[in-house]
């Protein structure tokens, strides 16, 4: 066997290290230029909490482009109890209506501050139960077989009659594999979830190409939850005509007393709507300069 192996080879050389035992590269001062620079962490997010938001109760958490659209319904005449700051900026509202804590959330945020900012509001509000509403992205979902018209999906934690009476008639349809599920909406579901409090997910259909998850975020028109579907491409108004049944009987099954179906003014995003407009003045101020 020996005659097949040959001589022992040479170790390999390496940039840092020689066959002789001499570096290749000469000085420390070389090594320095040519090592690779370590990238300096970024800061932790800071959030805070400003006000006395109430602590227990049921939660609901309206998420991104379907809370936004979803809290035109809702009808805020107290003064808001509670924001929550991201770095300085205003990124959610916190208001009690008819005994249930509405938390208005903007979903534009860098993914470095997703687990501080979902960890701080559910520290602060400590929910018995929580509701999520958010979106998915209607074109690329994967359908076991496409149905009629776009439905409303969902993920819960454990099982309710509500849910399952909903799920029965086919107002509600299980969110499944292998679709994924990522940003803040997910996020709340899971922290949610591993405290054992009881925690839904509604995810409505958008056509509004979703953002990058670490941004930059654009604002879409609150028209574009609506833009199209299925089975109504020419018609903006179609999908919103197609899911207006099926909110009602969802929000009449899972007892939503602080939705309205006639009522179409609700401002809890009000602030977002005015960061939104200070943030186009500023850019087109830039474009003159």
């Amino acid at each position: 066997m020996e005659e097949f192996l040959g001589p022992p080879a040479q170790a390999p050389s390496y940039a840092l290290e020689s066959s002789s035992g001499e570096s290749d590269w000469g000085s420390a001062d070389e090594l320095a230029h040519h090592a690779p620079k370590t990238k300096e962490l970024a800061p932790d997010a800071v959030v805070e909490l400003e006000g006395a938001p109430r602590k227990g109760g049921a939660v609901v958490f309206l998420v991104g482009e379907a809370g936004e659209n979803l809290s035109k319904g809702v009808k805020v005449d107290d003064d808001a109890l509670a924001k929550v700051t991201v770095d300085g900026q205003q990124m959610a509202t916190i208001r009690t209506v008819l005994g249930t804590t509405l938390v208005f959330l903007s979903a534009e945020l860098p993914l470095a501050s997703l687990h501080p900012f979902a960890s701080t509001l559910l520290s602060a509000l400590v929910p018995e139960s929580t509701t999520i509403i958010s979106s998915y992205h209607l074109p690329s979902y994967i359908f076991d077989s496409r149905p009629a018209s776009a439905p409303i999906l969902y993920l819960r934690s454990q099982a309710t009659p509500s849910l399952t009476a909903l799920a029965t008639s086919g107002d509600l349809i299980p969110y499944q594999p292998p679709n994924l599920l990522h940003g803040l909406a997910s996020l709340l579901l899971t922290l949610s979830s591993l405290a054992q409090t009881p925690s839904t997910l509604l995810l409505f259909p958008s056509t509004a190409i979703p953002a990058p998850l670490n941004g930059p975020f654009i604002s879409t028109s609150s028209q574009a939850f609506y833009d199209a579907g299925p089975t109504s491409l020419s018609d903006p108004g179609g999908l919103y005509r197609e899911l207006q049944g099926k909110l009602g009987r969802v929000a009449q099954g899972l007892g939503w007393s602080w939705w309205s179906p006639r009522e179409t003014k609700g401002d809890g995003f009000a602030w977002l709507a005015s960061q939104r407009k200070q943030r186009r003045k500023e850019e087109l101020s830039s474009m003159y300069m």
